[in-house]
């Protein structure tokens, strides 16, 4: 798994809609009930739930992979996504 692989951010949607950031936003969110952002944010979350399970990445590669900047802020949102860390997660996935 390259790191080319995350979800795109809000920014490359638009980008690729040919919208700026702030219309796309409100259009996904009058169609989905949902903020663009959160919806990015859950996506790249999910793939890396998936790279736990799947790699023996480090937690930190894992991190960098989905577009977070920061391990630790990528931990955080984890643990409010999933109810649990990242480590643990892996730890979890990983018995029979």
């Amino acid at each position: 798994m390259g790191t080319s692989l995350h979800p795109p951010s809000a920014a490359a949607l638009a980008r690729r809609a040919g919208l700026s950031v702030s219309r796309l936003s409100r259009l996904f969110k009058s169609e989905t009930g949902v903020e663009l952002a959160a919806a990015v944010r859950t996506a790249r979350l999910r793939h890396a739930a998936e790279m736990l399970v799947l790699s023996t990445r480090s937690v930190k590669q894992i991190a960098d992979a989905v577009g977070f900047r920061s391990t630790s802020h990528f931990i955080a949102r984890f643990r409010r996504e999933f109810g649990t860390t990242p480590r643990q997660y892996r730890r979890k996935a990983a018995r029979p």
